[in-house]
């Protein structure tokens, strides 16, 4: 999500997708509304103009995974999914999408054969041998890999690297009002800080 709020602040026009319709989040972490979005669409229940919702004045637009459907991978992998796929990169920037860690389902293998690339999200928690075991997972399908994205990791509030992006708690709305710097500028702060 703050990656999608990054490139809409950057004026793209961004969708995200919440494909992961085994345990859809998304919605609920930006306190919108959840019960139609996806599969509503899929399932010809709904129109997608209908439940695509804009974030706040950004360009920033999420699809919510709607209802929980009994056979989510073949919901991903229909010729409905490849279409309204297609529609949205027609009317967006980009579009991200959110699905289910690789292991346990093939809904992310799914999704990758319509995506340009995947960005693997790696907890702190997570065991060596299951990382390798995914990435052998998506070389085998041909995967793009375009990179990581480590989540989960320690904060040392006492540390002037924290102390300068702030508490971590805060809410996406706060971090899309104040966006995180780049490293460069990050460390020219710091070497600002070291001279004084």
């Amino acid at each position: 999500m703050n990656l999608a709020l990054a490139m809409a602040e950057g004026g793209r026009r961004v969708l995200v997708i919440d494909a992961d319709l085994r345990r859809p989040t998304v919605a609920e972490k930006l306190g919108l509304e959840g019960a139609a979005g996806l599969t509503s669409v899929l399932s010809g229940e709904a129109q997608l103009d209908d439940v695509l919702q804009r974030w706040g004045d950004s360009q920033m637009y999420v699809l919510s995974g709607g209802e929980v459907p009994p056979n989510p991978s073949e919901l991903l992998g229909s010729k409905a999914m490849e279409n309204l796929f297609y529609r949205l990169l027609r009317d967006f920037d980009f579009v991200l999408v959110d699905s289910p860690p690789v292991l346990p389902v093939t809904d992310a293998l799914v999704m990758s054969r319509l995506t340009g690339g995947v960005l693997v999200v790696v907890s702190t928690a997570t065991r060596r041998r299951h990382l390798q075991e995914a990435l052998k997972t998506l070389r085998t399908s041909d995967v793009r890999l375009d990179g990581f994205v480590l989540t989960k990791t320690a904060h040392d509030k006492s540390g002037s690297y924290y102390q300068y992006y702030g508490s971590r708690r805060q809410s996406v709305q706060a971090e899309s009002e104040h966006p995180p710097r780049s490293r460069q500028q990050a460390r020219s702060r710091r070497r600002a800080g070291a001279r004084t």
